[in-house]
């Protein structure tokens, strides 16, 4: 009965630092695409200049 108990503690611990985990890889990810370029977009680049314009 006790190591019931233990064992459903843990598994509880462990899904929720699964979902944590995951909560802040989605997070990470969704402010990696909004600092991404739009699809499509131009970039134009001038002749002679090594910055894009």
């Amino acid at each position: 009965m006790i190591r019931r108990v233990w064992f459903l503690m843990l598994a509880c611990v462990v899904a929720l630092m699964l979902v944590g985990v995951l909560g802040l890889a989605h997070l990470r990810v969704r402010a990696a695409e909004s600092r991404l370029p739009e699809r499509g977009s131009y970039v134009d680049t001038v002749p002679g200049c090594p910055a894009r314009v």
